[in-house]
């Protein structure tokens, strides 16, 4: 009988060989796959950094006498400018507004009564206007606030806007928020009114 064993050893050796250069080219390839994520990571991680650092970059308007202030995102590109009229008047390129105003308590008359005479003449002074909102009550910081709004069609720049209207009851009067806004812009400015409201500082 022929002996087969040396045969048999050369085989297994083969065997051990090809398990061994498999192993191997398993762990290049895994190695490979971690470090090209681990590369990709940072770049990612950085570039989340700057996104919520341009969100987190605000601008602060104040009044003339320094008496409330209000602090806003610089997304919205706002500048300012100063009328007699207004405690605060923002606008931005993209032709949207924010007013602030200060009116005094009227005795004897609820806030909820002069934000229903305040719609009735607001709304008024619009030809075409639509989507008429109810006055709702809001709770901002604790203090009394009702809120309307509704759109209206700008025949200059023949353009929809959508308008908010806050009255806000405070210990010295009342302040009167008119928030203006495209309605194609709807998206951008979602979460604008509370923004507004959560940044007034009265001083």
């Amino acid at each position: 009988m022929e002996d087969f064993s040396g045969y048999r050893k050369l085989n297994i050796k083969k065997v051990i060989i090809a398990i061994a250069i498999l192993v191997l080219l398993i762990v290049s390839i895994t190695v490979f796959s971690i470090s090209r994520k681990m590369e990709k990571s940072p770049k990612q991680e950085s570039n989340t950094v700057v996104e919520n650092k341009e969100e987190a970059k605000v601008q602060t308007f104040k009044d003339i006498d320094g008496r409330v202030s209000i602090e806003l995102p610089t997304k919205y590109k706002l500048t300012q400018s100063h009328n007699s009229e207004y405690l605060i008047k923002l606008s931005s390129a993209e032709n949207m507004s924010i007013y602030i105003s200060q009116i005094e308590k009227m005795e004897g008359r609820p806030l909820s009564s002069v934000a229903r005479a305040d719609k009735l003449a607001y709304i008024e002074s619009y030809n075409a206007n639509s989507n008429v909102s109810d006055i709702k009550e809001l709770n901002v910081n604790g203090n009394l606030a009702y809120t309307y709004s509704f759109h209206y069609l700008d025949e200059n720049l023949n353009k929809a806007f959508c308008i908010q209207v806050v009255l806000l009851e405070l210990d010295d009067g009342i302040y009167v928020f008119d928030i203006d806004y495209p309605l194609d812009d709807l998206s951008l400015y979602k979460n604008l009114v509370t923004e507004v409201l959560e940044k007034f500082i009265k001083y």
